[in-house]
């Protein structure tokens, strides 16, 4: 088989269920590079069949492990792609069409979610900018949510990269619970980010709107339901997890400026 000068990059965790249809879904790719968050299952290890280059290091967000990645990068072009997804067979054909005139300095992939083996409308369109000439990237994010930042100019690719986002209701659940978490200590590292009740109160139903009717998940019938307010219980959380954080930390304020009173009427 024809090698790609192409690195690819996954972050993984716990993902022995996924790693192995992942990564024979870009065995084109002249390297590969798993970087994984330590896991607690046999990811890892089945990774390691597919390529020497896998990395484990601490817990931490896929952008973060990404970073990591990047730094092992020895290809003129890299790839960022997840445990849930795969590359069609129209999107590698696309992407071998591109390297060979390179007219952007990077490409947008259109990503499509699945059920089971069914496209659904649910985030649909969804572009993801995952393809790099390394030599004109400014800056990869390290914290989730946010876009790269390359020199030049971009391009779409309109083969797929599938997405199985959805595995079970725990696994749903703890997705939504780990990644809330993380986008509500970036919002508090912000020096400009003020917590506001009117934004837990109005985001919610917009993502809701938007999914539900805008991109047409009520075609998707039941999951389609499901999958809308599970985005707007997404935003609802990250603002509550702001709001309490907040409070938490005017509480301890106050606490030990109370404290430091006591202090100096003993004195």
């Amino acid at each position: 088989m024809e090698k790609l000068p192409v690195s690819v990059i996954l972050a993984t965790r716990n993902e022995e269920k996924n790693i192995e249809a992942c990564l024979q879904s870009v065995s084109w790719a002249e390297e590969v590079i798993v970087v994984d968050g330590s896991s607690e299952d046999k990811t890892a290890e089945l990774a390691k069949q597919f390529t020497e280059k896998v990395i484990v290091v601490p817990a931490s967000t896929c952008e973060e492990q990404r970073l990591v990645g990047l730094k092992e990068v020895t290809q003129p072009w890299f790839f960022l792609i997840d445990a849930d997804e795969r590359v069609s067979e129209d999107l590698k054909l696309q992407i071998k069409q591109v390297l060979t005139s390179a007219p952007h300095s990077a490409y947008y992939f259109l990503r499509r979610n699945y059920l089971k083996d069914k496209p659904i409308h649910f985030g649909h369109p969804d572009y993801q900018l995952r393809l790099f000439n390394k030599q004109e990237l400014l800056e990869l994010p390290e914290k989730i949510h946010r876009f790269p930042k390359v020199k030049g100019s971009t391009g779409n690719l309109e083969g797929e990269l599938i997405h199985y986002f959805f595995e079970s209701v725990s696994d749903y659940i703890e997705k939504i619970n780990f990644y809330t978490e993380k986008e509500a200590r970036y919002c508090l590292q912000k020096p400009n980010f003020k917590p506001s009740l009117l934004r837990m109160l109005l985001k919610p139903p917009a993502r809701f709107f938007q999914n539900y009717f805008l991109k047409k998940a009520f075609l998707d019938g039941y999951w389609g339901l499901v999958f809308s307010f599970g985005a707007a219980y997404y935003e609802m959380l990250v603002n509550l997890r702001v709001l309490m954080s907040e409070n938490s930390m005017h509480h301890e304020g106050c606490t030990a400026g109370s404290h430091e009173k006591k202090l100096d009427n003993k004195n």
